[in-house]
């Protein structure tokens, strides 16, 4: 800790280079996407030849080090209709994640996005439009992008999410999608936001996921309610929902060790040893935590084991015993699920 709350997870050499390896690619993509944004002309046909080129650039998330990348279109949804997208939001990685899955995307961004300065210029001559123009502005500006089958993103939380949780869906994509008479069409992002959380500046070993949901048509009256605010609400529910089973089937055992692991890096060599021995030695049987609400571990140790029950059971309460010692390397964990407490013997 320093004064009293909780460092950045610690750095390892291994991280640091293939983080720069990955963002020298990104940055000299970056460098010949303004070139060629240059000479884009105001037709529609060249915008939708920078935007195939955009979409090939961004498949440099399925070569991120460390991170392989998979997309689960379990119903064969297509994106070749216009709809409006939503996506949970907790990464940079979520914009080039779902820019590889069909190239005629335009994104609704933030100022700070339109700001940056090594990909600002190109989203604005990618007619990626900043949140703040206003809702009317953005539905006539959009129009005659829908109307050449242009699909729209809204990240519908706003901002990005630290804990992985989503949060409350604002009206501004379903403003659009009832301005625009447009469906909407769901996507869950898996493990961007453990891989390259907000604030982090080096990319950590993980694995990211999207799933591709089926385009939710506008007469479906279980979603769509007579105002915006109903339907917001409606549309968060039942996007909790499927993230829900979504995560507990691609969080595997071993995806969820490597984030108890990452937890005990620079604690000592012999807090390291016992973690990766507990863990190695350690199956996880689902059945056996089955419908347990609280589920205790006895002389937990550094606390690892429980840690990862946590992890994988984060609907029940998961507590580990053990001696100040142990436990105060537990507690000083970056990344202690909520789920999670401890308590001296």
């Amino acid at each position: 800790k320093r004064d009293g709350t909780l460092r950045g997870a610690p750095y390892t050499l291994r991280a640091m280079l293939s983080s720069g390896l990955y963002f020298l690619g990104f940055m000299t993509a970056c460098c010949l996407l303004y070139v060629r944004a240059l000479f884009i002309k105001g037709n529609l046909d060249d915008k939708k030849k920078f935007h195939r080129l955009l979409q090939r650039v961004a498949k440099i998330t399925h070569h991120i080090p460390g991170v392989p990348f998979r997309v689960d279109n379990p119903q064969n949804v297509s994106l070749d209709k216009p709809s409006v997208i939503i996506a949970n939001h907790s990464s940079s990685f979520d914009v080039l994640c779902l820019l590889t899955l069909h190239p005629y995307l335009l994104f609704v961004t933030n100022d700070s996005q339109q700001r940056n300065p090594f990909y600002g210029k190109i989203l604005k001559r990618a007619d990626f439009y900043p949140v703040s123009v206003g809702y009317d502005v953005l539905t006539n500006r959009l129009k005659p992008f829908v109307e050449a089958g242009f699909s729209v993103v809204v990240f519908p939380e706003g901002t990005r999410s630290t804990d992985g949780e989503i949060h409350r869906f604002h009206q501004g994509a379903f403003y659009l999608a009832e301005s625009l008479g447009l469906p909407i069409t769901p996507v869950m992002i898996h493990g961007a936001g453990d891989a390259f959380p907000k604030g982090e500046l080096v990319i950590r070993r993980g694995a990211i996921t999207v799933q591709i949901l089926p385009t939710i048509q506008r007469d479906d009256s279980l979603l769509f309610a007579d105002n915006q605010l109903a339907t917001s609400r409606n549309f968060r529910h039942y996007f909790m929902d499927c993230f829900s089973r979504f995560a507990a089937e691609v969080s595997t055992v071993d995806y969820c060790k490597n984030i108890v692991r990452r937890n005990y890096i620079y604690k000592g060599y012999d807090v390291w040893k016992s973690v990766s021995n507990s863990l190695d030695d350690f199956v996880y049987s689902p059945e056996n935590y089955a419908n347990l609400h609280q589920i205790v571990f006895n002389k937990c140790g550094y606390g690892a084991t429980a840690f990862l029950v946590a992890l994988m059971r984060p609907d029940a309460e998961v507590v580990g015993i053990d001696d100040e010692v142990h436990l105060d390397v537990a507690r000083n964990c970056r990344e202690v699920p909520g789920n999670l407490r401890y308590e001296v013997q």
